[in-house]
């Protein structure tokens, strides 16, 4: 008698919630992961289904759900974090990353085509390679910033007056 007990509650405490999860059921407990704010970025500049359902809070937070690999997890993350612009710069390299993976991968031509159409249209420059990207990536990093005058990933070379690029020489 006490074994089929010890089942029974195996069941419920252990099988049952694990079931609801892989079926695509929701459970109660359910809680939000914390997204980043270059992984908001990211999926945003994605596009489609990435993130949906957002809502904007006064308390200054935005939740909605986020698609991963193992399907849709309810997010939040604050508008401080999205409004960051450290955290949209990084979201943008992250997503010309993405792009220029696929010039590299897809063999399609049209594929490739427009993975290099998108890495223009976030920095205005052509790019022809994956390595090209890499390039201009690692030896720009220290200088990215997302321009929301423009719309673009650019280059801010930070100015230098005469007394300190003496000292730089």
């Amino acid at each position: 008698m006490t074994k089929r007990i010890k089942i029974i509650l195996f069941s419920i405490v252990i099988i049952l919630p694990f079931a609801n999860n892989c079926f695509g059921e929701s459970s109660s407990k359910q809680t939000s992961i914390k997204l980043s704010g270059e992984d908001y970025w990211y999926s945003f500049l994605l596009g489609g289904d990435a993130l949906k359902e957002t809502k904007e809070f006064d308390n200054g937070t935005v939740t909605g759900k986020y698609l991963t690999r193992h399907g849709y997890v309810p997010f939040i993350i604050s508008k401080k974090k999205i409004n960051d612009p450290k955290s949209k710069t990084q979201g943008y390299i992250f997503y010309g990353n993405f792009n220029a993976f696929w010039m590299m991968k897809d063999k399609k031509r049209e594929s490739r085509e427009r993975a290099k159409q998108q890495l223009k249209t976030i920095t205005g420059l052509d790019f022809n390679s994956k390595e090209e990207w890499e390039q201009w990536v690692q030896k720009n990093m220290p200088y990215l910033h997302f321009s929301e005058d423009q719309g673009l990933l650019i280059v801010v070379m930070p100015e230098v007056n005469q007394n300190e690029s003496q000292s730089l020489r």
